[in-house]
């Protein structure tokens, strides 16, 4: 089995890039999901070694289309509208085209490729492309692009588990099994782990709770950030964010001695998506 520890949000604050180097190099990370149109987005090209990904998004910040192709996930201002609710509403009454958040990010994949970064993968920003007909778009630009894996958030919940987490993670599943499961490639992990259980909660025995016998490849999705004294605010255009105050939370639960244990307990291996055939889920020799 093999097992992805994926950062997202690389781009969006130099606490974020800091602690995915810290965490890589430590080998308790190895991969990360990037929003090209975040202020640290540039940070990528120093991160030899993960794997990096594509963070699609359709929340926050300035977008990379002009407001003529944009309008339908902006504000007047032109600027994404930060909050998930104001989104799934325009989502939910058809006032979200399509077609337009398709050009959007293939915009960003393309911003990616010209920063010269060899996409791993796939997901998004609040896994708004788990959303039925947003899913579609997402799988068709992994296609398009050879881009071998996209994260499809299902998470492996205990059916009597009430909590906040659990709910939001049920959330996703529900969206999960509402669209289609495509043969690869592109390829989904079996489960991801991090989507119920963030922050302290975010333990290595999360890991071995999710795992399953007939699994080979589990992702665990986490928001690590490591401030230091100096760094800025966060952008005003990215909305309300609950990632920093996960960000230390997140870093100190990755930085635990068990992961180790839990990854020989599951017969696992720490790897990035690169390096797994998204066909035969077997290592790339």
């Amino acid at each position: 089995m093999f097992v992805v520890i994926n950062a997202d949000d690389l781009g969006l604050h130099p606490a974020v890039t800091r602690a995915v180097e810290e965490l890589a190099g430590r080998g308790r990370l190895t991969s990360a999901s990037l929003l090209v149109n975040g202020p640290c987005a540039g940070d990528a090209g120093r991160l030899a070694g993960l794997g990096i990904g594509l963070h699609l998004n359709l929340l926050r910040g300035v977008p990379l289309g002009p407001p003529s192709e944009t309008s339908t996930f902006t504000g007047a201002d032109g600027v994404m509208l930060g909050r998930y609710a104001a989104l799934f509403s325009r989502y939910l009454r058809g006032a979200l085209d399509l077609g337009q958040v398709r050009l959007e990010w293939a915009r960003q994949i393309e911003r990616a490729l010209e920063m010269g970064i060899a996409l791993t993968h796939l997901d998004s920003e609040k896994h708004i492309h788990a959303w039925p007909g947003l899913w579609d778009a997402a799988v068709d630009l992994a296609r398009q692009y050879r881009i071998s894996w996209v994260r499809r958030p299902m998470d492996r919940i205990r059916p009597l588990r009430a909590d906040k987490g659990a709910w939001r993670a049920r959330i996703l599943n529900v969206f999960c099994r509402a669209s289609r499961r495509v043969a690869a490639p592109p390829a989904s992990a079996d489960a991801v782990c991090g989507l119920a259980d963030q922050g302290a909660k975010l333990r290595p025995e999360c890991l071995i709770h999710a795992a399953d016998s007939g699994d080979s490849v589990l992702e665990v999705a986490c928001h690590p950030g490591l401030p230091a004294s100096g760094d800025p605010a966060l952008d005003p255009s990215y909305g309300k964010t609950r990632v920093a105050s996960l960000w230390r939370e997140d870093f100190d639960a990755l930085s635990l001695p068990d992961w180790s244990a839990a990854l020989q307990k599951i017969s696992a291996e720490l790897t990035h998506f690169g390096r797994i055939d998204p066909v035969t889920r077997r290592r790339i020799e």
